[in-house]
C-alpha cells in the first residue's frame, strides 16, 4: 500500500527548474484530512530562504510550509516506471515491515515539528510568550525545548579537563606513525589536514588519492586525536593507529560506496555534530568514544550488496542472522573479532570489565541503527521524544538516563550515515555516482542470474536525478531538520546545502524532461 502511494505521489510531481515545488503530489480539491497520508513540516526552498522570494524571519503559520505528501486520492492515476521504481526503492530500503498505520498515525501527528530553523539566526527563543536570551552553553536548544545533561553525574561520568596537546608534538607523532606505513606521502597528508581539517566538508576523495587510499588511518586518526577523546580514555595514539590500519584493511576496497572513505566521511560528520552546541558534553567520555568507534566500523567488510539481496539469495550471512539486519550484524562481528584476535589494536585493553561491557553495548546499538530499514522508527521516536515533553508542558528533555542518551546517539549516527546531501554539490555528486554504481553492479549480478532486478539497480532504467529529489524530500530532510533543532543555528549551513543540492537535482530532472519533450516534438 505504502509503495503504491509513494509511486502515485512521485508520478504526479511536476518539477520546474526555476522553483522548488511545495508539493510533490495531491489534488487540492480533496479534503485535506482525507487526502493527506504523509504531511510533515514544510517546503525546503522556503526553509533555506531560496526561491519564491523568501525573506526569512517569518512567524506564525507562515513559518510552516508543506513538504511533499502522499495522496490517497491519486491511487487511481497512472504510475510511471520511474516513480514506481523510486517508491519501491524507498519502501524496501527505509521502511521496516508494514508501515501503513505508522505513516497514518505517527507521522501525521508529528507534522508540525520544525518551525523554520534554517532561517532562524537569532539567539533568542520564545517560551510561552516570554523571550529567553543567552542560552546557556551547557544546554541543547531544541526549537522551544532545552535538552539538559544529567543533573548529577558520578565521578566516572564527570568530564575531566584535558591539557592542550602541543600542536607540533601532535603532528610529529602522527607523521611518525604514518611514515611507518611506508606508502604515504605524509607531507601532502599534513597539507590536506592543515587546509581542511576543520572544514564542514573536507574533500575525502582528494585525500584518498593523496594518502594512497589511506583516508581512515590518516584523517580518521587526526579526528580521534584532535577530538581529545583518546587522552580522556587513556588510549595510546599508536594503538588507535594500529586499530585504524586493521579496520581500513578490512573494508572492501572494491566497493564503490561502502568503503573506508565512507567510514571516514561518517566519522567526520559525527564529530562535526558533536561540536554543535557542545553536544559532546551531554554524554560520557565512554559513550562519545563508542560512538566514534561505531562510525569507524559501521560498514566494515561490506560486500557492496544490500540486505535484501542477501536475503533473497539465501546468502550464508542472511541464514546466520535470520534475515535480521544482516549486514549490520556482520559488521559488528567483524569489528569485535578484530579487537579480540589482534591484541595490538585492541583499544579497549585498558578498560575495566564494566567499561568493556558498556562499550560493546553502545557500539552494538549504534551500528544496528545504521540499518536503513530502521529509519522511520528512529525518526518517529525522536519526534515523539520532543513532542511528549511539549505535551507535558516541560521545556526540558533530560539526558539523565541511558535510554534517552542512546536514542539521541542512534539518530546522530544514522544522520551521519545519511550526511552526503549535506555536503557541497561537487562532493555530493561523487557520492551519488558511487552509490548508484554500487547498486548497478548488484543489478548486473541479478540480471546475470536471471532474477528480478532490485529497485534502482537497473542501470538501463534508473532515474538518478528524480531519486535524489525524492530521497531528500522523504528521508534526508525530515531527519536533518528535526536534528537541526538540537543544534540551533549551527546546523544552518548543512540544511542550506541539502536545499541547494535538491534544487540542482530537480533542475536536472526538468532539463531531462524538456529534452525528451523536444525530441518527441521533432518526431
Amino acid at each position: 500500500m505504502l509503495s503504491r502511494e509513494l509511486s502515485t505521489s512521485f508520478s504526479q510531481s511536476e518539477a520546474t527548474a526555476s522553483s522548488v515545488p511545495s508539493r510533490v503530489a495531491g489534488d487540492g480539491e480533496e479534503d485535506s484530512e482525507t487526502n493527506q497520508v504523509f504531511r510533515e513540516g514544510s517546503d525546503i526552498s522556503k526553509r533555506s530562504g531560496v526561491g519564491r522570494g523568501s525573506t526569512g524571519g517569518s512567524t506564525g503559520s507562515d513559518s510552516y510550509r508543506q513538504r511533499p505528501y502522499l495522496s490517497k486520492s491519486g491511487l487511481t492515476m497512472n504510475q510511471s516506471s520511474c516513480s514506481s521504481q523510486i517508491s519501491d526503492y524507498i519502501y524496501q530500503t527505509f521502511v521496516e515491515g508494514d508501515m501503513d498505520e505508522f505513516f497514518e498515525l505517527n507521522l501525521k501527528q508529528n507534522s508540525h515539528i520544525g518551525a523554520d530553523l534554517i532561517q532562524r539566526d537569532d539567539k533568542v527563543s520564545k517560551t510561552n510568550g516570554t523571550e529567553k536570551s543567552n542560552v546557556p552553553p551547557e544546554t541543547i536548544h531544541c526549537d522551544q525545548t532545552l535538552i539538559h545533561p544529567a543533573s548529577e553525574k558520578t565521578s566516572s561520568q564527570t568530564k575531566s579537563s584535558v591539557n592542550e596537546v602541543n600542536v607540533v608534538d601532535m603532528q610529529t607523532s602522527m607523521i611518525q606513525l604514518w611514515n611507518s606505513q611506508n606508502d604515504i606521502d605524509t607531507k601532502q597528508v599534513m597539507q590536506f589536514i592543515q587546509a581542511s581539517g576543520n572544514s564542514f566538508a573536507p574533500d575525502l576523495f582528494l585525500l584518498d588519492q593523496t594518502s594512497n587510499h589511506h583516508t581512515l588511518s590518516t584523517f580518521g586518526l587526526y579526528i580521534m586525536q584532535e577530538s581529545g577523546i583518546l587522552q580522556k580514555m587513556s588510549i595510546p595514539l599508536r594503538q588507535m593507529h594500529l586499530c585504524l590500519i586493521h579496520v581500513e584493511a578490512s573494508y572492501n576496497a572494491l566497493a564503490p560506496f561502502h568503503n573506508s572513505i565512507h567510514a571516514t566521511d561518517v566519522l567526520q560528520a559525527m564529530q562535526t555534530l558533536f561540536r554543535f552546541n557542545k553536544l559532546e558534553s551531554m554524554f560520557t567520555d565512554l559513550e562519545v568514544f563508542a560512538t566514534l568507534f561505531a562510525c569507524i566500523v559501521h560498514d566494515i567488510d561490506h560486500p557492496a550488496l544490500t540486505n535484501q539481496y542477501l536475503i533473497n539469495t539465501n546468502n550464508k550471512l542472511a541464514l546466520l542472522y535470520n534475515d535480521n539486519s544482516v549486514l549490520e550484524n556482520h559488521h559488528l562481528h567483524v569489528a569485535f573479532s578484530l579487537l579480540h584476535s589482534k591484541p595490538e589494536c585492541d583499544i579497549t585493553a585498558g578498560f575495566t570489565h564494566q567499561q568493556r561491557q558498556l562499550f560493546r553495548k553502545v557500539v552494538i546499538s549504534l551500528v544496528l541503527s545504521t540499518d536503513m530499514s530502521k529509519h522511520m522508527t528512529l525518526l518517529a521516536d525522536l519526534k515523539t521524544m520532543v513532542e511528549s515533553q511539549r505535551a507535558s508542558g516541560s521545556n526540558v528533555i533530560n539526558l539523565d538516563n541511558y535510554s534517552s542518551r542512546i536514542q539521541i546517539l542512534e539518530c546522530l549516527v544514522h544522520a551521519s550515515d545519511l550526511s552526503n546531501p549535506t555536503r557541497p554539490l561537487p562532493i555530493y555528486r561523487q557520492w551519488v555516482e558511487r552509490i548508484m554504481e554500487e547498486l548497478f553492479q548488484q543489478g548486473d549480478k541479478e540480471r546475470a542470474a536471471g532474477v528480478e532486478i532490485s529497485p534502482m539497480c537497473d542501470r538501463e532504467t534508473a532515474c538518478i536525478n528524480t531519486t535524489q529529489v525524492s530521497f531528500i524530500d522523504y528521508i534526508v530532510y525530515p531527519l536533518w531538520e528535526t536534528l537541526g533543532e538540537l543544534f540551533y543555528s549551527e546546523a544552518k549551513p548543512l540544511l542550506e546545502n541539502i536545499s541547494a543540492n535538491r534544487r540542482w537535482f530537480e533542475e536536472q530532472t526538468s532539463l531531462h524532461e524538456n529534452h525528451q519533450h523536444s525530441d518527441k516534438s521533432l518526431c
